[in-house]
């Protein structure tokens, strides 16, 4: 079973998604939802100040899992830390003596450390042409023939990936 602590090294949404895979293979007792199987289970997964959080709840305040994630992100993914991973993402360069297969294996990382950013494809590759060495935007701009900036998503994936 995965366990959240709920330190700021931990990722909420990977606690979640390890936590919903595990769940999803685990027997039920009869009559019992995979959904009631969940918030039974969150009993045994939070550790540390994850556990005292959660013991702290009004009691019966969460009643779905949706109550429960919900809930949970606020708390311990809140909007001031998308917003400034989001700033982050936004913000990321190419070093000089990077190679653009390394900014972008770097620049997903940066994506998957805010799954929640609400960027569109569109923005995603932008932000990743804006932080190219020039070096990098014209050899892009050279595999689109033309201007990079200008393709549409599924041609950009095409020449980046």
């Amino acid at each position: 079973m995965p366990h959240f602590y709920g330190r700021r090294i931990d990722n909420p949404y990977e606690f979640l998604h390890e936590f919903c895979k595990l769940c999803g293979i685990q027997r039920r007792p009869a009559g019992s939802t995979e959904e009631d199987y969940r918030l039974r289970a969150l009993l045994f997964a939070q550790k540390g100040e994850a556990d005292t959080w959660f013991m702290r709840l009004p009691p019966n305040s969460i009643k779905t899992w949706a109550d429960f994630r919900s809930v949970f992100l606020d708390y311990f993914f809140p909007t001031t830390r998308t917003n400034a991973l989001k700033k982050e993402i936004q913000g990321a360069t190419q070093e000089s003596d990077e190679m653009l297969s390394q900014y972008w294996g770097r620049f997903k990382g940066m994506l998957d450390a805010c799954p929640n950013n609400r960027m569109t494809e569109a923005e995603i590759y932008n932000n990743f042409y804006e932080g190219m060495t020039p070096e990098s935007k014209d050899l892009v701009n050279s595999s689109s023939g033309g201007d990079f900036s200008r393709l549409r998503v599924s041609e950009a994936k095409r020449i980046i990936n």
